[in-house]
């Protein structure tokens, strides 16, 4: 219903990225966070429960995407300073 009123679904990684990163502030262990999830319903690829292993695995993976991703935009950045000084 939401993509009717034009309003941008947030991907699966982001949702996840944000609510493990939240559940880590929050010192909350792999079991813990699996239990949280499966009791607030938090979708998985493949509408799996979650486990100890794979809240574990998807951690990991998250954080290599948001790595490379903040490795590209200090790149960006840093080539557009380089630039602007060249100029």
């Amino acid at each position: 219903h939401l993509r009717a009123l034009n309003v941008k679904s947030e991907s699966l990684d982001n949702i996840h990225y944000r609510l493990m990163a939240d559940a880590h502030k929050r010192r909350l262990s792999y079991e813990e966070i699996a239990i949280e999830f499966n009791n607030y319903k938090i979708r998985r690829k493949g509408y799996q429960t979650w486990t100890v292993r794979n809240v574990r695995t998807r951690w990991a993976a998250l954080n290599r995407v948001e790595g490379k991703r903040n490795q590209q935009e200090f790149t960006a950045v840093s080539e557009a300073s380089d630039l602007r000084r060249s100029a």
